[in-house]
């Protein structure tokens, strides 16, 4: 049985994370993907995309939008029925340790949601941080076999057509969760690493935004210390 741990009020244990977070990105490069020089209109650069399993550019594009970064961002606009995901691969990045951030605007859709999806292997494997505007939580989830199965959530002020930002650091078997500068969840998984790609990810919207997208590789860290104290 798969053993999960979940952070959600230890003040010693959340600085542990952001010391450990902080220490390896300063050790580390960060990669800001540039839209400025790309093509209204066009696919994103450097990105493999996946719909219903398959390779699908058509849903994702640079857009114009006044208040994204340089007044661009990378739009999916699909189906607002559509129960598989979409994803946005970055394919220049392979790295099982990262920090991965971006912001999101959720514009349409019944259900809408959007995140960052972590570790992926594949169109139907992978983690992914989802933001709910419909559940008002954000979650971790793992996919397998196109299974979503929750490892931990938490509540979370999810806003329609406003600019909010993701930010998660995975290193080895943990997960930490900022939204909009704010640590919200810390969450240990031990389902398997899967692979080593990351990218963008929507389900069940009709129109979402990206913009600001970095990702930062990060190296191994010891979490055992960290993972006794929760144990207790």
């Amino acid at each position: 049985m798969r053993h999960l741990l979940r952070l959600s009020a230890s003040v010693v244990l959340a600085s542990f994370a952001i010391s450990m977070e902080m220490a390896a990105v300063a050790r580390s490069q960060s990669l800001a993907i540039d839209l400025s020089h790309q093509s209204v209109g066009a696919p994103p650069r450097d990105f493999e995309f996946w719909s219903l399993g398959k390779g699908d550019a058509g849903r994702w594009r640079i857009v114009q939008d006044v208040g994204g970064d340089e007044n661009l961002a990378v739009q999916e606009a699909g189906l607002d029925h559509d129960e598989e995901a979409s994803l946005a691969v970055y394919a220049p990045v392979v790295a099982t340790n990262i920090r991965a951030r971006t912001r999101f605007k959720l514009m349409q859709g019944t259900r809408p949601g959007a995140g960052l999806a972590l570790r992926v292997a594949g169109p139907h494997s992978y983690y992914v941080v989802r933001a709910s505007a419909f559940e008002q939580r954000v979650s971790l989830l793992h996919v397998v076999g196109g299974v979503s199965e929750e490892i931990a959530g938490v509540d979370a002020d999810i806003a329609w057509d406003r600019w909010q930002t993701l930010d998660v650091v995975v290193v080895d078997n943990g997960f930490k969760i900022e939204l909009d500068g704010r640590w919200i969840l810390t969450a240990f998984d031990y389902g398997g690493n899967l692979g080593g790609r990351c990218g963008l990810w929507t389900e069940h919207a009709k129109l979402v935004r990206f913009d600001q997208i970095e990702l930062t590789p990060l190296p191994p860290h010891n979490w055992s210390g960290m993972q006794d104290e929760i144990r207790e």
